[in-house]
């Protein structure tokens, strides 16, 4: 049954390398990835294909000596590698735009690297050393610097962790680095914008947390060097509080300089951040039990050089049992614009999500659907979207994967001009499958739009 089944996953990549030769498929846009992947107890190696208008590739190893020295590991990795972890909140380092539905306990990060996959074929070619200090049977954990560097950027983190008292845990990472910024985009000499050419810059970032089991708090503050040589700080904070079948998120972030660069070339405007996300779950029910867990988040985002600002609200609820999964999401985001002396609320933008799903065996479909719709601030004009999608995934020998989803669009739509309405229908389609031989694995995907 094995090899009918390898025979049947390279049958799929011949099929999908020859669909060039069909005439009929070249009205749909159709995308083709291919991987490869080689993982040991000490090393890892992955290769990337894809076809589309051209041929693209990316490649990544990474060796890791945790079996040989679990107390001194070192880990090394080269080729189109990412960096993430602490690295992303010294790109970002504001609060997501989205208001969650989903209090969780505090993640301090540190700075890491992954090797590519099939959505990573812009990075360039970098590298990433680990090494330092690990130990299970002290009141230190661990201690590292870690090092990433590409062709044009170079970051080093120091990271320790220490536990007290068995249940409270703390945590300091250093980051620094140096990053480069594009040209300003000043369109004329009376803009207000100062003009500076394309340079770089040194960016740095410093985070400590204090958590136990129930609470848990979090402070960022990076600094970034602007164009003109002064260090602009930014401030972050993430809290966390559990009692029972209660959990509590706080959230913060401000920032009061103008025109600030982060590492990514990102440009932050003077803003102040508060978010706030509640949930609460309980069990029900003995011989069939049920999880429900109920949610809902607000975020203001205040804009501290504008009188217009933004309200975000989400609100959920989400059922679990012992094979299926309901979860419902509803969220809206209102314009708060202040007046001589009052302030208007007008709604913005909102969105419906639904999603289910369930297990059969070793095959685990699941539903969702989504309905999109936002206005301006006369709702004068309204743009509706729906979107429905159907997704499989077997779990097996050799896995398969099928995802589609169906998006129907409204733009435009004017009660007093209907005629101005515009419609358009997109439909995606992905078919994917994975095999494992040892410790190889094989992976094709095949993506349509239409």
């Amino acid at each position: 049954m094995r090899y009918i089944q390898l025979i049947a996953f390279f049958f799929f990549m011949g099929l999908g390398a020859l669909r060039g030769g069909n005439q009929a498929l070249h009205a749909f846009n159709i995308q083709q990835d291919y991987s490869a992947r080689l993982k040991l107890s000490f090393a890892e190696g992955r290769f990337n294909l894809e076809r589309k208008n051209e041929f693209r590739y990316n490649w990544g190893v990474g060796l890791n000596t945790h079996q040989l020295f679990p107390v001194f590991p070192v880990v090394f990795k080269c080729g189109n590698v990412s960096a993430g972890g602490v690295i992303s909140r010294l790109n970002s380092p504001e609060l997501s735009s989205v208001a969650g539905t989903s209090a969780a306990q505090i993640k301090p990060a540190v700075l890491e690297a992954s090797l590519p996959s099939w959505s990573s074929f812009s990075k360039p070619v970098a590298w990433y050393l680990q090494g330092g200090y690990s130990s299970k049977n002290t009141a230190l954990k661990t201690a590292r610097i870690s090092v990433f560097a590409d062709k044009e950027l170079f970051t080093c983190s120091l990271d320790c962790k220490a536990v007290i008292k068995k249940s409270v845990t703390t945590t300091l990472s250093l980051t620094g680095g140096f990053y480069p910024y594009r040209q300003s985009e000043v369109s004329s000499w009376f803009n207000n914008a100062c003009f500076y050419h394309s340079g770089g810059h040194v960016c740095m970032g410093a985070q400590v947390s204090v958590a136990s089991k129930n609470a848990g708090t979090l402070w960022i503050i990076n600094a970034y060097e602007s164009p003109y040589g002064k260090f602009l700080p930014v401030f972050r904070t993430e809290n966390y509080f559990k009692h029972k079948h209660l959990a509590v998120n706080f959230n913060a972030f401000y920032n009061q300089n103008e025109n600030v660069i982060t590492s990514s070339g990102k440009t932050l405007s003077p803003l102040l951040q508060l978010k706030t996300t509640v949930n609460y779950q309980f069990l029900k029910g003995i011989k069939a039990p049920l999880i429900i867990k109920n949610s809902l988040g607000t975020q203001a985002d205040i804009k501290l050089n504008s009188d217009t600002h933004s309200l975000k609200t989400a609100a959920g609820i989400k059922f679990t049992g012992e094979i299926n999964t309901l979860n419902i999401v509803t969220k809206a985001t209102f314009n708060v614009k202040k007046l001589n002396e009052s302030t208007a609320i007008t709604f913005s933008n909102g969105n419906v999500d639904l999603s289910f799903g369930t297990s059969i065996k070793k095959l685990k479909p699941d539903l969702s659907a989504r309905f999109n719709f936002e206005t301006d601030d006369k709702k004068k004009k309204w743009n509706f979207s729906q979107k429905a999608g159907i997704n499989l995934h077997y779990y097996g020998t050799v896995e398969f994967w099928n995802n589609n989803a169906i998006t129907f669009t409204q733009k435009n739509y004017s009660p007093t001009n209907p005629t101005t309405l515009k419609k358009d229908i997109d439909f995606t389609s992905t078919l994917g499958i994975k095999a494992v031989i040892k410790d190889v694995s094989l992976s094709m995907k095949i993506s349509l739009e239409i």
